[in-house]
């Protein structure tokens, strides 16, 4: 075969692998597979670039296809505030163990086992002392012989489940919810709340509701089969179960139920706790767009977003920041966000536009952390503003070199470097990636990038906000324009003599103790000698950023600030 035909070969498997990701975006592997196989190209022929674009119009179509909310026979009784039933569905009645008395709507939900009854009751007076979380219910049957668990929820968090949602007589309403399905976020914390397991106790039980056996579980976990067998016997000593087929089958009764309960929870929405976003027209008419979090007289820090992010900061960090008397400035980069894209787009052009920026809001003197890959901008700005930047802090950095991923083995850092390799298929890929966007997806990419981090997978299980606000500063950086990630990327691959070459700022490097993702050793080599600080951070990994918002921005308000430097010496005459 000749180099012709190979090279043609080899963009046919890619473009019909990208199809199948428009079509299901958890299906890259036959991607990877084919660009691991390619030969590197920098531009596809005209007709590749327009089979391409079709891939485009198949994941709108498929976008199109999920986009309503799906049927569920998820049995559920509908209570009112004296604990009357109001309405029944998917045969609620039938999935209580020991079945009810003689109920009928409009009168007392009565259950056929005392004992149930009063956990019942229990829960009931609970809600209406005002509790507004779901308490999980254990309901025993006859002599205990058929434990049922179930959830007690607000009816309004349910309000998804057809029908429910248009009744009037929801408020002061609780629901009691019944059913098996796959493993929601939600009910781990429930359940880890409920009855008082630990994390490790949480990790077990997923690993064995995943279907894995002991010593599966015991691999995965990366402890002796011992430990779990330990873990296994509290955690039915706290659930109240007597083997591991049981533990299975109430982790599958509880799950699909979080799941319906999170979908009408209402969760903090990034976007809308967040500043405004300001503009600002730059000297060549294009317009830069960033947003200022904090005290507007507070002592000035420079942040800049991941590769794939945006001006968009953790909830919260306005007030914190305010609070700590910091002025926090972050900027879309050009082609990011709501910021025009940047003609033969380089890491100097960007400094320069970041410059003009902090001449136009009045900053003299500040400091700059940077998060993840946001480490090669940040760089060049701190070079480029000289004496106006008294620290410099990589958080989670990345190497600001080309090739910081090439040892990678894990499924994301596989999947960036093997793209880099084939710059004609990045705008086409994150176009597919902004069209089909969703919270299930960025989850499973999170738990891929969490592999080598323990605590990061278990922050993932506890915290479902995070993913939330990861999707949407995603959504962000992509809405206007792809450019700024592929410009970035690109930037990357020809920054192969980026150096700390006139830094004068003090440089700090605050990681993961646990970050594979980013490896330290490469950030480190890069840095040499010039790192005045590293911090590592127990039990976390490159999730840093994301977990310890407030023990990051208490470690920045405490850097000291960096005199002004001296002005040049004037001579008089002799």
């Amino acid at each position: 075969m000749s180099s012709q035909e190979s090279a043609g070969r080899d963009v046919a498997l890619i473009v019909s692998a990208m199809f199948r990701l428009a079509a299901d975006p958890e299906d890259w592997e036959p991607l990877l597979s084919a660009l691991e196989a390619a030969e590197p190209l920098d531009a596809a022929p005209p007709a590749v670039a327009a089979g391409l674009s079709h891939s485009q119009d198949v994941a709108r179509l498929s976008a199109g296809r999920e986009a309503g909310v799906p049927e569920t026979a998820m049995p559920w009784i509908l209570l009112g505030a004296r604990g009357q039933v109001l309405a029944v569905g998917g045969a609620g009645f039938a999935h209580l163990p020991g079945g009810v008395g003689d109920v009928r709507v409009g009168g007392r939900l009565s259950l056929a086992e005392p004992a149930d009854q009063l956990v019942l009751d229990e829960a009931l007076k609970v809600f209406r002392s005002g509790a507004s979380s779901p308490q999980i219910l254990r309901f025993e049957g006859p002599s205990g012989r058929a434990n049922r668990f179930a959830y007690l929820a607000p009816a309004a968090a349910a309000a998804a489940l057809p029908g429910l949602g248009r009744r009037p007589d929801l408020e002061g309403a609780s629901l009691l919810l019944f059913s098996p399905a796959d493993a929601a976020a939600e009910m781990w914390r429930h359940l880890r709340t409920r009855f008082s397991l630990t994390p490790a106790e949480v990790r077990l039980a997923q690993k064995l509701g995943e279907g894995l056996s002991l010593s599966e579980a015991a691999e995965a976990l990366g402890v002796s089969l011992a430990t779990v067998r330990n873990q296994l016997k509290s955690v039915f000593d706290k659930v109240g179960v007597h083997r591991q087929s049981d533990l299975v089958r109430l982790l599958a009764d509880l799950s699909q139920v979080a799941g319906v309960l999170a979908q009408g929870l209402p969760t903090p929405d990034p976007v809308l706790e967040a500043p405004p976003v300001q503009h600002l027209r730059l000297p060549d008419g294009r317009r830069l767009a960033y947003r200022v979090y904090g005290r507007r007289t507070g002592r000035p820090f420079l942040a800049f977003h991941e590769g794939l992010g945006s001006s968009l900061l953790p909830v919260g960090m306005d007030g914190l920041a305010a609070r700590m008397g910091l002025r926090v400035i972050c900027v879309d980069r050009p082609g990011f966000g709501q910021s025009d894209s940047l003609p033969e787009f380089n890491f100097t052009r960007v400094a320069a536009d970041i410059e003009t920026l902090c001449d136009h809001l009045g900053i003299g003197r500040l400091d700059i952390f940077t998060m993840l890959s946001g480490a090669s901008a940040g760089l060049l700005t701190a070079i480029q503003l000289g004496d106006r930047v008294g620290n410099l802090v990589f958080i989670s950095g990345r190497a600001p070199a080309a090739g910081s991923r090439s040892s990678a083995r894990d499924p994301v850092n596989l999947m960036r470097a093997r793209i880099e390799a084939h710059p004609w298929v990045m705008e086409t890929l994150f176009s597919l990636l902004r069209i089909r966007l969703s919270k299930p997806l960025v989850l499973t990419f999170m738990r891929r990038s969490a592999q080598g981090s323990p605590g990061d997978l278990a922050y993932l299980e506890d915290h479902p906000e995070g993913v939330a606000y990861v999707e949407a500063y995603i959504r962000e950086a992509l809405d206007l324009t792809r450019r700024g990630v592929v410009d970035e990327i690109r930037a990357l691959q020809r920054s192969q003599n980026m150096t700390l070459e006139g830094l004068r700022a003090r440089l700090l490097v605050w990681h993961g103790e646990q970050d594979q993702f980013a490896p330290l050793d490469q950030l480190l080599s890069f840095a040499r000698d010039r790192v005045d600080e590293v911090v590592l951070f127990p039990g976390v990994g490159h999730f840093l950023p994301l977990r310890e918002w407030p023990a990051l921005l208490q470690r920045l308000s405490d850097l000291p600030e960096a005199p002004a430097p001296s002005p040049p010496l004037q001579l008089g005459r002799p």
